[in-house]
Formats: C-alpha cells, sequence, structure tokens
C-alpha cells in the first residue's frame, strides 16, 4: 500500500516506531514536534477591577505577567484601558501575553468570586484588617484568585463582609508611611507566592 496514511507504527520516517498522526489545523499554533498545545488553565487570578490609577493597572498587568507568566489571569473593571497609549507604554506588551477578562466591580464582582470559590479557587485580599495575616506567616494556596484593594479606599465594606474572602493579609511596614503603592505590594505578594510555588 504505497499511499497507506500515517499510523502509530506507519510514520514517514519508515522506523517502526509508534507515532501518533495529526492533522494540521490552520488555526492552531503548534510547537515544532507538531503536536498542538494549549495553555494551562491559571492558577493565580489577580483582581484589579477595584483599581483606579492607569499606571497601578500597568503595572499590575506587568508584574503578574513577569512574575508567573501563564500562571496568571489579570480581572480588571474594563478592558478599554489596553488601547490606551499610556497603558501600553507603561505594560511593555505584558497584555499581549497574559489573559486579561472584564470584572466590574459591584455585583458582577462578587458574582466572579463566587465562581471562582465553586472553582476551588481560595480568595485572599491584600487588606490590613484587625485579624488579617503577616504574609510571612499567610500560607498562600496553589490556586488563588487574589483582589488587589483600592489606591485611597483599599477594599470596600461591601467586599470585605461578602462572606466571599477567605484570607485576609498584609505586609509588615516599619515606617510613617502605612501602606504601600497597590501594583508594589501585589509584586511582593506574587513573588512570596513565588516562593512557596
Amino acid at each position: 500500500q504505497a499511499n497507506a496514511e500515517p499510523g502509530p507504527n506507519n510514520n514517514e520516517d519508515g522506523d517502526g516506531s509508534a507515532v501518533a498522526a495529526y492533522q494540521r489545523r490552520p488555526d492552531v499554533e503548534y510547537s515544532r514536534s507538531s503536536v498542538p498545545t494549549t495553555p494551562p488553565p491559571p492558577e493565580v487570578i489577580i483582581v484589579g477591577s477595584l483599581l483606579d490609577n492607569l499606571p497601578n493597572i500597568a503595572g499590575l498587568v506587568r508584574t503578574a505577567e513577569s512574575l508567573l507568566g501563564s500562571r496568571a489571569e489579570v480581572a480588571l473593571h474594563t478592558t478599554n484601558v489596553l488601547t490606551d497609549p499610556a497603558f501600553l507604554k507603561m505594560s511593555v506588551a505584558a497584555e499581549r501575553a497574559l489573559s486579561i477578562v472584564p470584572v466590574p466591580k459591584g455585583p458582577r464582582l462578587l458574582t466572579f468570586l463566587r465562581e471562582k470559590r465553586c472553582e476551588g479557587f481560595l480568595v485572599a485580599a491584600l487588606e490590613q484588617t484587625s485579624d488579617s495575616t503577616p504574609m510571612k506567616s499567610a500560607v498562600l494556596p496553589r490556586r488563588m484568585v487574589l483582589i488587589v484593594g483600592n489606591e485611597q479606599q483599599g477594599v470596600p465594606s461591601w467586599l470585605t463582609q461578602s462572606g466571599l474572602i477567605d484570607l485576609f493579609f498584609e505586609l509588615p511596614l516599619l515606617g510613617r508611611t502605612g501602606s504601600l503603592n497597590a501594583h508594589i505590594a501585589t509584586a511582593m505578594a506574587l513573588w512570596h507566592y513565588r516562593l512557596t510555588h
């Protein structure tokens, strides 16, 4: 059979080894081994929906992609910001390599958190509260939703009192300034996650 199709024991090299046959599709990118690849599902979802400041939003996207790559997904209040020239200048194209989803603050954000908890994610918030855990003592799970508070108000009461946040943790600060820039604090939290996972 001169025109036999490639199969498990009939590859193009003719060496008799077991090679699976794949039909090439124009809409799929293939690796050098000609096996279709899909990115793994995200393990960390960073919720930046509460942020208002464009440099913080761009810094959050850049930080998430730099530290976690395809392991991260970022939720923003809107994805319209992704075409803003000022955003693009600061993000240095990180948005092209990262999954970014629109999740408006308010009821939609609460629904999003419920969905992620049902999928097995633990919801954590980087926020100073009366019972928040210092970051060095916090045990961060592999699959986590990380909520980043607003630049001025932090995580609002409608969210802290929703019962949807499983863990509050904070960065211990020694100086007189009682807080850090939102995306800088997030970068430190993600690095702590990297040390654990």
